[in-house]
This record gives structure tokens, sequence and C-alpha cells, in this order.
């Protein structure tokens, strides 16, 4: 679990005020895949993050124009990654992300969370715009050897201007070897919640470690579900 209201995270990536924020890598984009062994530096821009450890703690990220989707140039910056070992046991991963959301309206601009070794492997939960001029939508998508599909139908989320925070989930099974999303929002004056989930996505390599995506807010979470 990462927490952002402190800066205790020795060996990892850092942001614009050089705090460390405990992700020690990113999803390699095309241009930063040649050599893996060194750090990143065509997919990490420091200057974009903002690790802002007052309160609870927030970490705010701006990104480039960029994509890792097969179709497009595979070239998203800033897509910090955590790497675990998912083979054991059941797990989870979760972000938070702070409302409104209403500000997500060109296409290709939204937030997410992923688990894959690379750029052509990895399941996503993300909240985006598909078309400019349309609304943010949930979805849940796959992209196995280049190729990519959706997982279930998209979600809507009602009233983006007054929602306090967005929450997203991938839920995965080593012993099924698969994978769920989940989705949770809270309106800015109430406590109501939505929660979402759709059908399941085969993970492509459960018998080897892979690596966890988390963008956004205030807290990261990699965890096994006893």
């Amino acid at each position: 679990m990462l927490e952002f209201d402190r800066d205790t995270y020795p060996g990892t990536l850092v942001d614009r005020d050089n705090q460390t924020m405990g992700f020690p890598d990113t999803q390699r984009n095309v241009d930063d895949i040649r050599y893996p062994q060194n750090p990143p530096v065509e997919s990490y821009n420091k200057n974009l993050l903002d690790l802002n450890t007052a309160g609870q703690g927030t970490l705010t990220m701006q990104t480039t124009v960029g994509t890792n989707l097969n179709a497009l140039p595979n070239d998203l910056v800033n897509g910090l990654c955590l790497p675990f070992d998912g083979r054991s046991a059941p797990w989870v991963i979760s972000t938070r992300v702070m409302g409104p959301v209403n500000y997500l309206n060109q296409r290709s601009q939204g937030f997410g969370i992923l688990f894959g070794p690379d750029y052509n492997n990895y399941v996503r939960m993300s909240f985006g715009v598909e078309s400019t001029g349309q609304p943010a939508q949930f979805r849940f998508l796959r992209e196995f050897n280049g190729g990519v599909a959706s997982i279930g139908s998209w979600a809507n989320l009602a009233n983006q201007g007054s929602v306090g925070t967005v929450d997203l989930f991938i839920f995965g099974d080593p012993g099924t070897a698969s994978s769920k999303p989940a989705t949770a929002s809270t309106a800015a004056l109430s406590s109501k919640s939505i929660t979402r989930s759709r059908s399941p996505a085969r993970i492509t390599s459960a018998s080897s470690p892979s690596r966890a995506r988390a963008v956004l807010w205030r807290r990261t979470t990699v965890r096994q579900v006893a």
C-alpha cells in the first residue's frame, strides 16, 4: 500500500520536488522499452508529478498526449508501476481519484489502473473519454499481444460535476487466472455511492510475476485477499 501523506520510499521515482513516491518504475513506452534494465527516461517526466504530503496526502499527475493502446503510438508518459508477485493468493489493485471529473471532455483524457507486464499485455480499468464531445465512461479492457478488446459494456457516471471521489478496482485470482473490475463514486454533497462490476478477463500469464500500474490520488493499494 502506498500512502501519499509521506515521503519515505527510498530508491523509488521522485516528483518535481524530488520527493519519493513509492513507484519504482513506469510502464515503459515504445521509446523506452529498449533498455528496461536502466531507469525510465522517455516514459517518465517528474515535472508533471507533484506529491503533497499535507493531510491525507495527494499525488497530482499531468501527462503529455499519449496512450498505451496498440492502435495508437504506445507513447504513454508517467504510467507509474508497482511490481508485485500475484501468483500465491487473490489480490486487489485499487486507487482513489479526487472529483469532480467533468473536466474530462477530450478524446483519450482519463485515468485508470492496469495490471500486466508491458504495454502490449495487460488488463485496464479506466474512466475516460472515447470521443470528443461524449461524456467520460467506465471501461474495462484487455490487450493481449497487441490486440485490444473491451470486456463487458461501458458504464456511465451521472452528475460528473458533483462527484467527490472515484474509486477503481481490479480483483485478481491466480487460481482461476482471471480478473474482475469494480468502481465506486461518492457525490460531493452526499454519502451515497455507486458500484459497478463486470465480466472477468483472463490474465495472460498467471504463473509469473507481473506489474500493476495505479494512477492518481491519496492511496494506491496492491494487497492480497485472504
